[in-house]
């Protein structure tokens, strides 16, 4: 009687992690499943659905080595042309601007980088009147001392799929720069 009681238990206890099994793995197949919902015809989602790998979600962009010499921000028709920046699909930037003082300051003043945006009458106010309209700026004060090197940073939201990339320096010396631009969503 005692050794039939063990294999009932025995068999029970079977059962009952049998059972436990096939529900865990019930859920996980439920769970792994993935339900596309089509929206109206324009995104339309047909075939095989899959993503590999990790999902970019930023774009680090380097406009590294610029020699800027003395130019004031408010000179818009000297400022230094450093590229464009191609922003579309990205909804915020952080700018990072290095640099190093060639000698010793005099002057000092902000050294800095303006994205402005790449639409016609944007670029027309800026090239015909000297404004700047919509600017995205980073920009690093430089006071009237030994100073070497510099660096200043900002996170900013994009307005604009593409900018155009100027650099400005308000001192009496040139300076090298570097500008990293880190595009996120």
């Amino acid at each position: 009687m005692r050794k039939s009681l063990m294999i009932i238990s025995a068999l029970l206890a079977t059962l009952l992690l049998l059972s436990v099994l096939l529900v865990e793995h019930a859920w996980s197949q439920q769970h792994q499943e993935v339900v596309v919902a089509n929206f109206p015809e324009i995104q339309r989602v047909e075939g095989n659905v899959s993503v590999q790998g990790t999902v970019r979600h930023a774009k680090l962009v380097r406009r590294e080595n610029q020699v800027v010499p003395p130019v004031a921000r408010e000179e818009t028709k000297d400022l230094i042309e450093a590229g464009s920046l191609d922003t579309d699909g990205f909804t915020s930037v952080v700018l990072s601007l290095q640099g190093e003082v060639r000698g010793t300051l005099s002057r000092g003043g902000p050294v800095g980088a303006i994205l402005v945006p790449a639409e016609r009458e944007v670029m027309d106010m800026l090239n015909e009147q000297g404004r700047i309209h919509f600017p995205l700026e980073v920009t690093a004060a430089l006071g009237r001392r030994e100073v070497t090197t510099f660096s200043s940073q900002i996170h900013l939201t994009v307005g604009f799929p593409r900018y155009n990339v100027y650099l400005y320096n308000s001192t009496d010396k040139s300076v090298d720069v570097d500008l990293y631009l880190y595009l996120m969503n």
